[in-house]
C-alpha cells in the first residue's frame, strides 16, 4: 500500500478482512481497451473519489430493496454466521447506505426477484455515459 499499488483500500476491523483494488491488474483491464466494472469500498466514498478523478469513471451505488431484503441476502448465505457477526454487518451496511450512497454518480436499487431490471439499469447507465458495450 505504501507503493501505491493498492491505492483504494480498507481494513474492516469488525470482519477482520482487508479490501482494496490492485492498481496494476485494473491499470491493466483498461489498457486493453475493457468496460471495468469494479466493487470498490464505500469508506468516505475515497474509493469511488479515486476511480472517477484517476480513470474518469462513473460511479454507482448497488443497494438492495430494503435493510431487511439485506438481512435476508446476509443470512441465506451464511445460516451459520452469528448473531454478533450478523449485528456487526448490519451497522455496516446501514451505515453504507445512509452516509456514503448518496457521494456516488448514481444508485440503483436491486430488489428480491429483480435482478435483470437492476442489471439493466446498470446498462443503461453506462450506455448514457458513453461506455461501449458491444
Amino acid at each position: 500500500m505504501n507503493e501505491g499499488l493498492i491505492p483504494e483500500h480498507r481494513f474492516v476491523p469488525a470482519l477482520g478482512t482487508y479490501y482494496g483494488t490492485y492498481l496494476p491488474d485494473l491499470e491493466k483491464k483498461i489498457a486493453s481497451g475493457k468496460v471495468v466494472l469494479a466493487q470498490v469500498d464505500v469508506e468516505g466514498a475515497r474509493g469511488a473519489e479515486m476511480f472517477r478523478e484517476r480513470f474518469g469513471a462513473v460511479t454507482i451505488f448497488v443497494k438492495p430493496g430494503s435493510v431487511e431484503e439485506f438481512e435476508r441476502r446476509v443470512r441465506a448465505r451464511n445460516p451459520s454466521m452469528s448473531e454478533d457477526e450478523l449485528e456487526k454487518r448490519m451497522k455496516i451496511a446501514e451505515k453504507e447506505m445512509t452516509e456514503y450512497a448518496g457521494k456516488y454518480d448514481y444508485q440503483i436499487v436491486n430488489a428480491d426477484g429483480k435482478l435483470s431490471e437492476a442489471v439493466d439499469h446498470v446498462v443503461a447507465i453506462l450506455k448514457k455515459e458513453g461506455y461501449n458495450l458491444d
